[in-house]
Order: C-alpha cells, then structure tokens, then sequence
C-alpha cells in the first residue's frame, strides 16, 4: 500500500489557476450578453409604445413543456426568435423544429396571445441577461409559465416515484386570479435558471404570473410524466383563457413516439413567417 508523505507529497495549491477555471472565467465574460431577439412583421405591427402587449403570455421552459405546447396547439404564425450568442445553429431547420437549439415564438388567438417555447437549455448564469433581453420588447398583462423540477430538487411530504406531482407558485399580483385547482409548492423548495429568473421578473414589476412545475425524475421527460403534466398543463391554460386540444394530448401512442424521437414525432412544422 502506497503512504502519503505530507513533506514531499504534491499538496493542493491556488497560486495557479486549473483549467476548468480559465475555461470558466472565459465563458462568465458573456453572462451577462443580451440575447438576440427578433421579429416578425407582423408582430413588429403589433407594437404599442414600442413593445408587443398580448393579453396572454405562455412560456414553455424545457422538453416536455415544449412537447405539449406544440401538440396541444396550433402554433402557425411565427412572431419571432430568441438566440444566445455562442450558440451554434448548426444542424438547424429553416421552419421551427423541436429539435432546434433555439427558441422560438408564436401568436395565437388573432395575436392576443404569445407562446414563447424556450427548447434549447439556457445556463443559470445567463437566465437573467435572456429573460431581460425578451422583456424589452415585451409587456403580457398575464404569464402562464410551463417547467419541472427534478426530483432530488423537491423538498415536500409527497413520493415524486410513486405519482407524478405537479404545482403551481403565483407572484403577489395573480393571488387568487385563476382558478385551477394545482396545489402550491411546498415551502422549501428551490427554483433555479430560467424559470426562476422569467418568475421573480414578473414579481418584481408586479405582473401577474402564475408557474407550473412538474416534478421530473429524469432529464429526459417520459409518457407518464407527460400524460400528467398535459392535464394540469390544460387545466391552468384554460383557466387563463388559452384553450388546448385535451384529445392529442390524452394521446399517449403520440406521447410515446414524442419521448423516443426527441419530441419531434408528429410536429411536422407549418409554421410560417409573416
């Protein structure tokens, strides 16, 4: 067996920085970039002021919000993008795709609503200069925001492996406007990245936002969390007044082929920009 010597033996030093530091401070330069949000004509027409005002305002955050999103809705009119610089668009369809590594948004409802499914993972550290580079040009009267928290994330009385759980958190300002029937989420628990930063926006100028968090055991939403998260994930849209088609999402032979193919089954884009 080898023994340690603490005279001669290599001991941790911080007179030189590893390289995953170097690498670090490298990338913390652009944390704080904007992102590159543009628009579509017909959204630019809808300016009031200088900013798209929708009545409504759907932020899908993640996978599985995404997924539901684009099957629970027709999402045709493109209003418009939001890219991250240094973020390759290599591999990217010219019609919006599940698969690109991007984020795209939608209008609804003769533009009284705007869908913005964020696909493409944003790092925790550059949630805030995205969410504050969508909101210049933005101001929804109401926020409906779609996105999970990992199980060894949840802190609460109930078993996420035993049913699928699913909460809400409200902003002061959207206390009692919705009736949907989500329990809260328990005291203790901690939401990060872009859903945390889109929420604590809207609390801080007082716009009413109400979030929903799925409980997801894996990185990688399944049948059975999408199924249960589709019925809460109606429940809250209709009661904000977006209404989705209940019988695609109860689909689950398309839930199924959604989860192998990466969400892609079934969404054969008609998107078009105008």
């Amino acid at each position: 067996m080898d023994m340690l010597d603490p005279l001669t033996a290599d001991f941790p030093t911080r007179t030189v920085q590893e390289e995953e530091e170097e690498q670090a401070q490298a990338a913390a330069i652009h944390y704080a970039d904007p992102p590159v949000v543009m628009w579509t004509p017909t959204a630019r027409a809808a300016f009031q002021d200088g900013k798209l005002r929708p009545k409504l305002m759907v932020a899908a955050i993640g996978p599985a919000a995404c997924i539901l999103l684009h099957r629970g809705c027709s999402l045709t009119q493109v209003a418009g993008s939001v890219m991250l610089g240094g973020v390759s668009l290599a591999g990217n369809t010219v019609l919006p795709s599940l698969a690109d590594r991007t984020c795209f948004m939608y209008l609804l409802n003769e533009g009284d609503t705007l869908v913005v499914a964020c696909q493409a993972a944003v790092r925790a550290e550059r949630a805030v200069a995205w969410t504050r580079g969508l909101f210049a040009d933005l101001q929804p009267h109401q926020l409906v925001i779609l996105s999970s928290l990992m199980a060894h994330e949840y802190r609460g009385p109930a078993d996420p492996t035993e049913s699928v759980l699913q909460y809400v958190v409200e902003t002061h300002k959207a206390k009692g406007q919705l009736q949907h029937g989500v329990p809260y989420l328990p005291a203790g628990n901690l939401v990060s990245g872009l859903p945390a930063a889109v929420f604590s926006h809207c609390q801080a100028r007082a716009v009413s936002a109400v979030m929903l968090l799925g409980v997801q055991l894996e990185a990688a939403p399944d049948v059975a969390y999408l199924l249960a998260t589709a019925r809460a994930t109606q429940t809250l849209c209709a009661a904000a007044g977006l209404n989705l088609n209940g019988k695609v999402l109860a689909d689950r032979q398309q839930l199924a082929a959604a989860c192998a193919n990466g969400g892609e089954a079934g969404t054969a884009s008609s998107a078009v920009y105008t």
